[in-house]
């Protein structure tokens, strides 16, 4: 599966605590990704809101 811009800057922004194993089915306002936790080896979920929609929220909030 190839990786998208959006999964390689998730993966940036994490660094190596996590390490992004695939996005599971998307759903209307976010992006999630299942992912290992480096330190615990454990999987955990990483939820992204969309672009689109952080882009929209303001400061204020």
């Amino acid at each position: 599966m190839p990786v998208d811009s959006l999964q390689a800057e998730v993966q940036a922004a994490l660094g190596e605590q996590y390490a992004l194993e695939r996005e599971l089915p998307r759903g209307g306002m976010s992006r999630v990704f299942l992912a290992t936790e480096n330190a615990l080896r454990r999987h955990v979920v990483i939820k992204v809101l969309a672009p689109e929609l952080a882009a929209s929220l303001s400061a204020e909030r």
